[in-house]
């Protein structure tokens, strides 16, 4: 990042895109959004999908619409709406880390 930056900008900032995973593959397993599957779900795994409160997620679509689904379980068995924006989180907190450590200055970063 140092060589990076040195090149870059005298300020201490950064745009980081893209911070989670945004597939828009369609394994079905126990995400799809269809009634056949959506029956396949346990009580607690339709609480993740389509939770009590509503955002709007694109368009009134369940959660997990076109990413990872929210009852996928990773590694450890944790699953991925609990997990799901960490990646992000750990991305910026080592860029903010880096910059910081490089510029001697409170930097600014951009994530969307």
């Amino acid at each position: 990042m140092s060589i990076w930056h040195a090149g870059a900008t005298p300020n201490a900032s950064a745009w980081l895109t893209t911070t989670s995973y945004a597939g828009s593959s369609n394994d079905c397993q126990l995400t799809c959004d269809t009634p056949e599957d959506l029956a396949k779900l346990t009580p607690q795994q339709q609480l993740y999908r389509d939770p009590p409160y509503r955002i709007n997620n694109a368009n009134g679509q369940l959660l997990g619409h076109n990413t990872i689904g929210t009852t996928a379980t990773h590694a450890d068995g944790s699953l991925e709406y609990n997990a799901h924006n960490l990646y992000g989180l750990s991305e910026a907190v080592a860029t903010h880390s880096a910059l910081e450590k490089i510029t001697g200055k409170r930097p600014f970063i951009l994530t969307r």
